[in-house]
């Protein structure tokens, strides 16, 4: 009858919720997230996990809580990099599932990035909002849900180059730049002109768009090279998550490594 409460971040709480998921084939969880990105985004939907071998969530389960308690107290104790890391995920979901967020986000950044609460609980609200809906009807990921992974593709391949690694680069600011690498991609393939619209709102939020690097073609082969180990790789290729419009994406096998080099190479352009 006991209950193990997970205090913090992404990272905290899923290594909790994995421990609690494991522990005597399960044990009651709570959850009390800490950082914009834990609280707008991971700690809904029950997926725990640890990295391994350089590879994010390799090893995992689906293990929800009995409670989850968001304090947005706690935002005032984090840095600005930590801060604005997290609104990244805000941002993805608007893209691929909700317009009115995205605009909401696209007309308050100015009061959102200066912590004002009464804001933030909006976009906190309809961030975890849209993930109950969206998880609760597909909770081991099989169709709807895959498309919360926009920019997740890339930006884990990202992640695993700089040996997932919070200093050197955080997960929000590799979903920022997944982003980037999916619009490039969405536009070559749907011929519209997202690009420049992710650039402004990431920029709005002082996430990054670009990898201040100057050799970076063996780097490109790196990050296709880890695409391998995405958990969307199927035999017919790498299932990316794509958006025709602002607020409706879409799943796509792509194969073609020229298109995928392409997507990659707009970090360094």
């Amino acid at each position: 009858d006991s209950c193990i409460v997970a205090i913090g971040g992404g990272v905290v709480c899923d290594i909790v919720s994995f421990v609690s998921s494991i522990y005597q084939r399960g044990i009651k969880l709570m959850i009390i997230p800490t950082t914009t990105t834990s609280m707008m985004d991971s700690c809904v939907g029950g997926k725990t996990g640890i990295n391994h071998n350089n590879i994010v969530n390799l090893i995992g389960t689906y293990y929800h809580p009995i409670s989850i308690y968001i304090d947005l107290r706690f935002l005032f104790t984090l840095t600005n990099r930590d801060y604005r890391s997290g609104i990244a995920e805000s941002i993805k979901k608007g893209i691929v599932i909700d317009k009115n967020l995205f605009d909401f986000l696209l007309n308050n950044s100015k009061s959102i990035n200066a912590r004002k609460l009464s804001d933030v609980f909006e976009m906190i609200h309809k961030s975890v909002d849209i993930k109950l809906r969206v998880t609760s009807s597909d909770v081991f990921e099989k169709s709807s849900r895959l498309l919360l992974n926009y920019g997740h593709t890339f930006g884990q391949s990202i992640e695993s180059v700089f040996g997932i690694n919070h200093k050197k680069l955080t997960h929000g600011y590799a979903v920022s730049l997944g982003m980037i690498c999916a619009a490039k991609m969405s536009d070559n393939i749907f011929k519209k002109n997202l690009f420049l619209i992710h650039k402004e709102i990431l920029e709005m939020y002082k996430l990054p768009t670009k990898l201040k690097l100057n050799s970076y073609k063996k780097l490109i082969d790196k990050m296709i090279n880890n695409l391998n180990n995405d958990k969307k790789r199927t035999k017919e290729g790498v299932k990316f998550i794509l958006s025709k419009s602002i607020g409706e994406g879409v799943t796509k096998v792509v194969n073609d490594k020229t298109l995928i080099k392409n997507s990659f190479r707009q970090l360094f352009v």
